[in-house]
């Protein structure tokens, strides 16, 4: 198994508050993002480093998993990227909306 090690404190953006959660992978114990955590960090690279594929990343979490959108939006203000929150918003509703027309 191959294993990347953070740093504290850990910090997405501006945030350095974050908190990983802790599951247990084949008998260890590992050190994971939240998916809502997850999220914020591939959108951190989409909005400082305009790499759309982490962008496209988020999306991916935010449809397969849970995540708390609050919260999100929150940390879009706090990284003065409001006009990414809405691109990141319509993309995902688009998407919601193409997966419903292909059923």
């Amino acid at each position: 198994m191959e294993l990347i090690q953070f740093w504290s404190p850990l910090g997405i953006g501006e945030d350095n508050s974050i908190r990983p959660s802790e599951e247990e992978v084949e008998g260890e114990i590992i050190k994971i993002f939240s998916p809502t955590d997850c999220v914020k960090d591939r959108l951190a690279s989409y909005i400082h480093f305009k790499a759309e594929e982490c962008l496209d990343q988020a999306i991916m979490v935010a449809e397969r998993h849970p995540v708390n959108f609050k919260e999100i939006q929150k940390w879009y203000i706090s990284e003065q990227a409001e006009k990414e929150w809405k691109n990141f918003l319509r993309l995902l509703k688009q998407r919601d909306s193409n997966a419903k027309e292909n059923k």
